[in-house]
């Protein structure tokens, strides 16, 4: 059987997307790494809290005849905030548009003008033992405040965190029942059909199954 209630992060993964076809970027240069895929929970990295947000909005009741006839339905703007124990330096700031002048010398980084598209993925654990994916096929990453304390007998950790916002899909995918694409997709492991991926496809287009077996491949 298959839950709706989780607990815990198991981890969660992120790739930069092409603007005009919405396929997975590859390669160590301009994707996230040579797969075009980062998955936390190496080393001291990790997400410590995922916040799913504005999934869905409650109508407006319309009356007529002094009867409630209709309630409208808002479309689905999701966001979601990332927090994590650490993230690499490089990933992060290519999620998130900073980088440098190739005539600068200083190793500085600065906001681009344009925003990268970036998809994710993230892994919870239902109470039955399965494991719950939720995802984003197309967003934007915004790292909006940093607020830094000084140590004093304690340290004073400041977690790295990353607020996303769904866009429609580029590509053909996440379609709902009627055949619409979503901004946001669910599974679960021991739903009927399940196949991780397939799954993994249709969040990152053009995704190609590693050789061998891993860690994200369990399930």
């Amino acid at each position: 059987m298959a839950g709706s209630s989780t607990h815990g992060i198991e981890w969660a993964m992120f790739g930069l997307i092409d603007t005009s076809t919405g396929k997975l970027i590859t390669g160590a240069d301009n994707g996230l790494s040579e797969s075009g895929l980062y998955q936390t929970g190496k080393n001291v990295e990790g997400t410590t809290a995922v916040n799913i947000q504005n999934l869905e909005a409650a109508g407006t009741t319309q009356y007529a005849d002094n009867k409630l006839m209709r309630v409208t339905k808002p479309a689905q703007s999701p966001t979601a905030d990332f927090t994590f124990l650490d993230i690499d330096w490089d990933v992060e700031n290519k999620m998130l548009g900073y980088g440098t002048d190739a005539a600068s010398m200083d190793g500085g980084y600065s906001l681009a003008t344009d925003k990268p598209h970036l998809a994710w993925i993230a892994a919870s654990t239902d109470y039955k033992g399965n494991t719950v994916y939720e995802a984003f096929a197309n967003c934007t990453a915004i790292d909006p405040t940093h607020s830094h304390q000084t140590d004093d007998a304690s340290e004073q950790d400041v977690s790295a965190t990353l607020n996303t916002t769904a866009y429609a899909p580029i590509g053909d995918n996440f379609k709902n029942a009627q055949g619409k694409s979503m901004p946001y997709r669910k599974w679960n492991s021991n739903a009927k059909s399940f196949d991780f991926d397939k799954m993994m496809a249709e969040v990152f287009p053009g995704y190609v199954k590693p050789s061998g077996t891993t860690a994200t491949t369990s399930h």
